[in-house]
């Protein structure tokens, strides 16, 4: 089943390189504080759960497709991100993020993840 129309789904990308220059190949979860959103407008509950992916082993890119933080029609919802062997911290995704192609032909609200950074 699909979310409700009303969700805001925005792309948090980035690119994670070794010291080489290479991709990391180190996995990055993405982890939400809370494991229920109620979506009062669309009666509807939204189970959350953390997020995996896997950067781009040659140019490091990766990318999630997270829930907004400050979604009008949701509760507000922190994501913590882990970079494997790397820091922890937390972020803000923002509903009103710009329009971006985020590849083949493909617009989406889209944002870096250092500009999420909370």
């Amino acid at each position: 089943m699909a979310l409700p129309a009303n969700v805001d789904i925005v792309r948090v990308r980035y690119h994670w390189l070794d010291q080489d220059g290479t991709g990391s190949g180190r996995k990055v979860t993405f982890t939400p504080n809370k494991t229920l959103l109620i979506d009062v407008s669309a009666h509807a509950y939204i189970r959350l759960q953390p997020i995996e992916v896997i950067p781009d082993e040659d140019d490091g890119y990766f990318f999630a497709d997270l829930i907004a933080s400050n979604d009008p029609d949701l509760e507000d919802v922190v994501w913590t991100v882990a970079l494997e062997g790397g820091p922890t911290y937390q972020i803000t995704v923002p509903f009103d993020a710009p329009l971006e192609d985020v590849g083949e032909a493909e617009d989406m609200k889209a944002v870096w993840l250092l500009e999420a950074a909370a």
